[in-house]
């Protein structure tokens, strides 16, 4: 339930683009829950996510962006004109709204814009907390200068969930006195409080014969997660099975498709499991020899990879991006060269032929998650940032 504030605690208008569950928006969860009855949330899209903030106590308002705004993406260079008329038509309503809040806090790229907009005409500060790497394995150039200027420009602060994120926003241009590193942090106990029972029933779903391992990779089914990468690599090592964990966000139903062919080209059907969006990863991670993060771009800082520490399961990594901010070769995880189908295999074969190894490594990790990957240390970050950020807009 969302907690209640001091009378005299900053109001905070949470703006974001998705109605959809992904990192972002968990993350954004535990921070409006902090925040309590001095928070509301504006989504531009209705969606399972509305429901999941309702659920946890807070206000929510739906303010849909419309067809053409939903339509602009990652990689889009120059958006449909009707695209922008339909941004500062929600940027005035969201403006309206905005006037009652002392900050307008964005939690998506696509909701830091429009919150551009919207500071200026209610005259509040802006804070963009920027959850992306923003180099052009994940947006088009002109995306990336118009963050970037927009950023330097309107955004009275910028929180980044971690180095890499950080710096390439500087490296883009971004000013480099106006963002501030606070990683993101989660709540340990569901991770900690896993049942035996409930993982020897997961194991035995999956028919898993004496001696065969399980693999787990947790996230949305998308390209660059690498998916198909991992699929690849386990084709030959006949005793591994592999939990696919995740579903599709934003349109990437095409390659979930192809991964299936490829599942059926490489006749690995039996030992490959798609199990969808789940509300039990906690069991199910605990229930894995071994997991894996694919990413074949630099990932921004990996919530799953804390999930997996946390459970204290072996982590096999891309040494790339925010990953290498919470994982050390060979001390808390296991690293490999990102997009390398040969160097995944081999990290993933010497994982599982020395278990008392990987198992010193996994109870590392979650040491080392519980003392520095703090729902805690997360949300005083935060809290401190919003702060800064209001007493500067006064």
């Amino acid at each position: 339930m969302a907690r209640r504030r001091p009378v005299d605690a900053p109001r905070i208008l949470f703006l974001a683009h998705s109605g959809s569950i992904g990192g972002a928006e968990l993350s954004l969860l535990s921070l409006v829950q902090h925040f309590g009855d001095h928070a509301s949330v504006v989504l531009f899209a209705d969606g399972p996510y509305r429901m999941r903030l309702e659920e946890a106590g807070a206000s929510v308002r739906v303010l849909d962006g419309g067809p053409y705004l939903h339509g602009v993406r990652r990689e889009t260079r120059v958006p449909d004109p009707r695209a922008m008329f339909a941004a500062l038509s929600l940027a005035r309503k969201v403006a309206r709204l905005g006037r009652e809040y002392d900050l307008l806090y964005a939690n998506s790229q696509k909701a830091f814009v429009i919150g551009c907009a919207a500071s200026v005409l209610c005259r509040r500060p802006l804070l963009w907390h920027l959850r992306d790497i923003l180099t052009r394995d994940h947006f088009s150039s002109a995306n990336i200068r118009l963050d970037v200027t927009l950023a330097n420009l309107f955004a009275t602060r910028v929180v980044s969930i971690s180095r890499a994120a950080r710096d390439a926003f500087t490296a883009a241009g971004g000013a480099p006195d106006r963002i501030h590193v606070v990683h993101n942090g989660i709540d340990a106990r569901p991770f900690l409080n896993v049942r035996e029972r409930d993982v020897a029933a997961v194991r035995d779903g999956l028919g898993l014969a004496p001696g065969q391992k399980l693999i787990g990779l947790v996230s949305r089914i998308s390209p660059w997660k690498g998916q198909d990468l991992l699929v690849r690599t386990i084709a030959g090592m006949p005793d591994v099975h592999v939990i696919l964990v995740g579903g599709t966000l934003f349109g990437e139903e095409a390659y979930e498709t192809a991964l299936h062919a490829v599942v059926d080209e490489l006749g690995v059907r039996d030992r490959v499991h798609f199990l969808g969006i789940r509300d039990d990863v906690p069991v199910l991670m605990s229930a894995c020899d071994l997991l894996v993060h694919a990413a074949t771009a630099p990932e921004p800082f990996g919530r799953v990879v804390i999930e997996g520490m946390l459970v204290g399961k072996p982590i096999v990594a891309p040494r790339a991006g925010g990953v290498v901010e919470l994982l050390e070769d060979g001390v808390t995880g296991m690293l490999y060269d990102e997009g390398s189908a040969k160097s995944l295999g081999e990290a993933i074969a010497l994982a599982l032929a020395d278990p008392e190894r990987s198992a010193r490594i996994g109870a590392a990790a979650s040491r080392h998650a519980l003392s520095h990957m703090s729902l805690e240390s997360m949300v005083k970050g935060v809290e401190e940032q919003v702060l800064q950020a209001v007493n500067a807009g006064k």
